[in-house]
């Protein structure tokens, strides 16, 4: 018999039975009586086929009771097939108690997961350690692995600043299992509009060569003799009178303000490099050793064969392999490898040529830090001399460089800078 297909079923019912399931049902006498009936009762099916005088078809599968009671009421013979769709695939899987027990597993550590501190970024301020930040706030209880509704954030704060002096403000911020530590540090300088008076002051004994102000009272100008530590530009500033620049005021007023400026002056500077002819030197031995721990948490479980000690003297480095998720998401699970480079320490006799060396390096980055972006040095004179246990090179030069120093112009004042 030739092989036909009816179509009778919407688009949309293709869809429809893929999303809520459906049933294969093979009619094998009665193919007419069965497809009267499935139309007058307006049962929707579709892929409809007729062969070897046999009828096939899907029908939804929450109609699959209805339409085999009604074809064995009516005297059709037929069979039923295999359960297609989203319920049927769901079906088969509760039958595996393993995947099953799996993914609720998995659900139940999502769930529980999201109330602890999987990690913690530290946002640092300045000159700020992010190692003893975390140590600090691990001796307080927050760390990874801790129970987030448990924590007393308030209450970490106001410890950690009373642990912390060179910290100013802090902000612990619980971002889903992240959390995220804010640092505010007190040697940070405030910002421009809130900024205090203050003075600049002489750095050393010199000759002013130029002034370039941007902010305070100039006390000194161009070929001017100063002395260290003498006020060079003030922080107490005269008003003028409206529209006339620098003109005398019978009863002047002032006001404070920050003093900034650049002073360059000709200096005259003497700097002292020593180097010891005898000092100590590392020499490894070639040796690695390496030890490795898986890390869950703040949990850590060593799996290496050295254990846990390792070589007295010797240089460690640690390196972290963790798993990140997409948008920056870091699991809490990762591998340490902590690897040991043992040496040993020798101690060698410089030759007056390798300690000249290093003093001369020594000095080129001393005179660099002096003079700045924009010094300039004018004459240099060298002397050395070695006695023995040090080799010492002094460096005589004269330059132009920056010698504004700026401080406090309250006492008040010298706590916060």
């Amino acid at each position: 018999m030739k092989k036909i297909k009816i179509p009778y079923a919407r688009p949309s019912d293709i869809i429809l039975m893929l999303v809520f399931g459906s049933f294969s049902l093979t009619v094998t006498e009665g193919s007419e009586r069965a497809l009267t009936l499935m139309i007058a009762k307006g049962f929707r099916f579709s892929y409809v086929k007729s062969e070897d005088g046999a009828l096939s078809f899907r029908a939804f599968l929450f109609r699959k009771k209805e339409i085999c009671e009604s074809f064995t009421r009516i005297g059709v013979s037929f069979s039923v097939g295999e359960d297609h769709g989203l319920p049927a695939l769901f079906l088969s899987l509760s039958k595996r108690y393993g995947l099953m027990l799996g993914l609720l597993t998995l659900l139940l550590i999502t769930f529980f997961s999201q109330r602890f501190i999987w990690q913690i970024k530290v946002v640092p301020d300045g000159s700020t350690s992010v190692s003893e930040t975390l140590r600090v706030l691990d001796s307080l209880g927050l760390k990874k692995g801790a129970f987030i509704p448990s924590l007393d954030i308030d209450g970490i704060c106001t410890d950690f600043l009373i642990e912390c002096d060179g910290i100013s403000w802090i902000r612990i911020n619980a971002i889903g299992n992240c959390v995220e530590v804010v640092l505010k540090d007190k040697s940070t300088r405030p910002a421009p509009e809130a900024e205090r008076p203050s003075n600049i002051v002489a750095d050393c004994d010199g000759l002013i060569y130029r002034v370039e102000l941007s902010g305070g009272q100039r006390l000194v100008f161009g070929g001017e003799s100063v002395l260290k530590g003498q006020v060079l530009i003030s922080g107490l500033v005269q008003n003028e009178k409206d529209g006339i620049a620098e003109a005398p005021v019978e009863n002047p007023t002032y006001h404070f303000e920050r003093s900034i400026a650049k002073v360059f002056a000709l200096t005259k500077e003497t700097i002292e490099v020593k180097i010891p002819l005898k000092t100590v030197k590392k020499e490894y031995t070639g040796e690695k050793h390496e030890k490795k721990s898986f890390i869950f948490f703040s949990k850590s479980i060593n799996f290496s064969f050295m254990g846990r000690n390792s070589p007295t003297s010797c240089d460690i480095i640690r390196m972290y392999d963790e798993i990140e998720l997409p948008g920056e998401k870091i699991l809490p699970i990762a591998i340490e490898r902590e690897l040991c480079l043992p040496y040993v320490e020798k101690e060698i006799t410089l030759t007056e040529a390798e300690a000249e060396r290093l003093a001369r390096g020594e000095l080129a980055e001393r005179l660099s830090s002096l003079l700045g972006d924009e010094g300039i040095l004018l004459c240099e004179r060298t002397e050395s001399e070695t006695d023995g246990e040090f080799y010492t090179l002094t460096c005589s030069i004269e330059c132009i460089r920056d010698i504004a120093v700026e401080t406090p112009l309250f006492a008040s004042d010298v706590n916060l800078k």
